[in-house]
């Protein structure tokens, strides 16, 4: 099923991978769920890092997608330990 995303905060962070020491990202915060009786339902929150150098909003939206995908793999997963 497919989700609606809301944006909620767009932010330049330093990166926090050892290879872009020194160098900034973009840190987008974002909700997705459903839209119920008129109202934004968020069933999941989560967020993004993508470089500053070069960052375009087209950029955003295939690395949500990537996010929610990778999340949804572990989604129901049960194991004794």
């Amino acid at each position: 099923m497919a989700m609606e995303v809301k944006i909620i905060r767009v932010a330049k962070v330093p990166s926090l991978t050892p290879e872009r020491r020194g160098k900034l990202d973009r840190l987008i915060v974002y909700q997705a769920g459903q839209t119920v009786d008129g109202r934004f339902a968020p069933q999941r929150s989560g967020f993004v890092m993508l470089p500053d150098e070069g960052f375009t909003e087209a950029q955003v939206e295939p690395a949500i997608k990537k996010d929610l995908g990778d999340l949804s793999k572990l989604e129901g997963k049960t194991f004794q330990a």
